[in-house]
């Protein structure tokens, strides 16, 4: 005869589970396509226009993955592997596959795929929304960011100056997003050296100070971050913080584009279509970046003086 308190544990224990796996499934099937507004507003979508954003992104701008997921070293690899499917899966708009596989990634132990989480369930503009499971999501979140950020990870203290700035899993702290922030930048992260130059640029809990903005924006741009990129170039065409000089403004702006910034991307095809120097193939690169770039009135506008429609091949 089979000992109680074994039946009674292993009663327990599949209970759990049942549970654990209907919280997930429950939420994730509310999960669908959602409409082309960004999927969690931030500064950079509304007031500037630059990346994301984003990730992102806040930290996802681009669909980039990040090396931060496990805590168990064994379930690294695979964590990664199924978040990289999951924000594969809702570029396509097939959020429901999206959510199953951010969910287990979660369960695997990564943190970015938590965090996307808790984004989805605040933002989703097409489902219902969950307040509770995302401020699950994201306390575990910061909980974790925070152990990697007192450890010295510059990406985690990246991440935990996005949670303090937009008041995930944590009260909203402008003062302490600037020391995360800070933190970060002076540790070599790209994302954080431009956020530092832009409160410079704007005295956003700083004095305003275009020099020093220029200064983190192209340490940042060197580091391969695109918005920094195409601050540069704004700077160089207005000639604020530095010389005035339209062939750097140009240089910026091209290599901004190059990487996907949508805002660039007006300047950048401008700035190629004024120059009879370049090729017919930076010709149609200028044309689809027109038909890309998030000035689209501008862009319109420019598309019809050179006799070329909006619609890629027309």
């Amino acid at each position: 005869m089979r000992n109680p308190v074994y039946v009674l544990a292993a009663c327990i224990t599949i209970i759990g589970f049942v549970l654990a796996f209907f919280f997930g499934i429950t939420h994730i099937d509310q999960l669908r396509k959602e409409d082309d507004a960004p999927r969690y507003p931030d500064r950079r979508e509304t007031q500037r226009a630059v990346d994301v954003k984003t990730d992102g992104n806040r930290g996802y701008s681009e669909g980039q993955t990040e090396t931060i997921v496990s805590d168990e070293k064994d379930n690294s690899t695979a964590a990664d592997e199924l978040y990289a499917q999951g924000l594969s899966e809702y570029k396509r708009g097939n959020c429901q596959a999206a959510g199953n596989l951010l969910f287990r990634a979660a369960e695997m132990g990564s943190i970015a795929a938590m965090y996307e989480l808790g984004l989805i369930f605040t933002y989703s503009n097409r489902c219902k929304k969950d307040p509770e499971a995302a401020r699950k999501c994201f306390n575990e979140a910061f909980r974790k960011y925070a152990e990697l950020a007192n450890d010295g990870n510059s990406t985690a203290m990246y991440k935990i100056a996005v949670m303090y700035e937009c008041g995930y899993g944590v009260d909203k702290d402008d003062m302490d997003a600037l020391r995360w922030y800070r933190r970060s930048a002076h540790d070599g992260y790209s994302k954080a050296m431009y956020e530092l130059g832009y409160r410079y640029e704007q005295g956003q809990g700083v004095e305003e100070d275009d020099e020093e903005a220029i200064q983190w924006f192209r340490s940042a741009a060197r580091a391969g971050d695109a918005s920094a990129m195409h601050s540069l170039g704004e700077h160089f065409d207005r000639g604020s913080g530095v010389e005035k000089n339209g062939d750097s403004a140009d240089y910026w702006e091209i290599r901004a584009a190059e990487l996907g910034n949508k805002d660039a991307m007006y300047f950048a095809a401008v700035a190629i279509l004024d120059d009879s120097s370049h090729s017919e193939k930076d010709h149609e690169r200028a044309v689809r970046w027109l038909r890309e770039t998030s000035r689209r009135g501008w862009a319109d506008a420019v598309l019809e003086r050179i006799g070329e429609s909006s619609r890629p091949g027309r």
